[in-house]
């Protein structure tokens, strides 16, 4: 079925999606076409009113979208998320990171709870290194996801 993805500044994108889908798959797809992390969407449907499509497991005929229907994407902002750093021994932390917070405030956080200087740290983030300068945010980091610590060697 044809649907029509609207964002609040006004683009429409429009999907072809299964019926049978679920909302969490058509979260997925506005993902990959908008650029908008699935755990940051709010979707709502406006039709007779406005909906919201809130639960994930919900086929999307369930929840009542039709052919040619319009659903609105919210982008929400997390109060705060939680997040793991895996240490090089292999020792596990839970973080609180929160909206905006770049990867050297998020060092310094490390720094506090690791011991390990800035400066030594190599962070990962699903094989990606996470550069100074640069939001926590801009690498789509999703809540309960793990960020890895590796140690940069002096010297050399």
């Amino acid at each position: 079925m044809q649907i029509t993805v609207t964002t609040l500044t006004g683009t429409c994108y429009p999907m072809e999606m299964d019926p049978s889908a679920t909302v969490a798959q058509l979260k997925q797809q506005i993902e990959r076409r908008v650029s908008v992390p699935a755990f940051r969407q709010k979707l709502a449907m406006q039709k007779n009113g406005r909906k919201e499509l809130e639960d994930e497991g919900r086929r999307l005929t369930e929840c009542g979208l039709e052919h040619g229907d319009t659903v609105l994407v919210l982008v929400t902002e997390p109060e705060s998320m939680q997040v793991f750093l895996r240490n090089d021994k292999g020792k596990t932390h839970t973080y609180e990171i929160f909206p905006g917070e770049t990867v050297t405030e998020f060092r310094q956080k490390v720094y506090r709870v690791e011991k390990v200087p800035p400066e030594q740290q190599v962070l990962l983030y699903e094989s990606k290194p996470l550069q100074d300068g640069r939001k926590l945010e801009d690498y789509n980091i999703s809540p309960n996801t793990t960020i890895t610590l590796n140690l940069r060697l002096r010297g050399g």
